[in-house]
């Protein structure tokens, strides 16, 4: 049985190296690309829910610091002697 041992340089000068045996059968070969095929797929609608996940937490954040913004707002204004006023002249 041969090996044949290939060698990739990636852009960042790293390089990873790939074993391949003569000895494997093509059937082989094709279920372990099928099954990093689905390793990959899996990966992608994982990282599709997260960035769901993230993007709710974003707009959950922002609405919470809306509201924490208009509430100082009307806190401000109740202490202000001359809005209390205007509501005890109401009551």
């Amino acid at each position: 049985m041969s090996i044949i041992i290939i060698y990739f340089l990636h852009q960042d000068n790293s390089s990873a190296m790939v074993l391949h045996k003569d000895g494997n059968s093509d059937s082989e070969l094709d279920a372990e690309l099928n099954s990093l095929r689905k390793k990959l797929a899996d990966a992608n609608k994982e990282s599709e829910e997260l960035q769901r996940e993230i993007s709710s937490l974003e707009r959950q954040t922002t609405y919470k610091s809306n509201l924490n913004s208009s509430i100082a707002e009307v806190l401000k204004l109740f202490e202000d002697k001359s809005v209390q006023e205007n509501i005890q002249a109401l009551v």
